[in-house]
């Protein structure tokens, strides 16, 4: 066997993985690729994380979703990610972001509902907060099923 074959083949082998470990390492790196100050992300729930990783990368919140996959397989987090909308405002490394959608650090909406309130009248008020409509929230309330899982004695 010559030694150019071998040569040729040995140096693209070592190219190859000069590029992929030059990939591997600007995929850990902080980035921030959305533009103004702030974008949101919704995780939702029972969503693959394949999705997520995807609707990360879109938003420029992450620079690969593969490299991003790669990293919750390693940490075992593709099904400990928590649904919500969560905010991001700078940049952030991968790992930064993965902790992140594992905490659940997601964007809390107030709604103050004065006591003594018919379910009409809270009705009106989480409508206007803009939490879906009177008529979804009424459905809502007169099946309480939906909140079983934070409160068994729920009728």
């Amino acid at each position: 066997m010559k030694a150019g074959p071998l040569l040729v083949t040995a140096a693209s082998v070592l190219a190859c993985a000069v590029a992929l470990a030059a990939f591997a390492w600007r995929g850990t790196l902080p980035y921030r690729g959305f533009p103004g100050e702030e974008v949101i992300v919704e995780i939702e729930a029972g969503q693959p994380a394949r999705m997520a990783a995807r609707a990360l990368q879109q938003a420029g919140v992450i620079r690969s979703a593969l490299l991003f996959r790669v990293l919750m397989r390693l940490r075992r987090a593709e099904e400990t990610i928590r649904a919500g909308e969560y905010s991001f405002s700078r940049e952030m490394t991968p790992e930064q972001v993965l902790d992140r959608l594992t905490r659940g650090d997601v964007i809390r909406h107030r709604l103050t509902v004065p006591e003594g309130l018919r379910a009409d009248e809270v009705a009106v008020l989480v409508a206007a907060a803009g939490f879906g409509t009177s008529k979804e929230f009424l459905e809502a309330v007169a099946h309480p099923g939906s909140v079983r899982d934070l409160d068994s004695r729920a009728t």
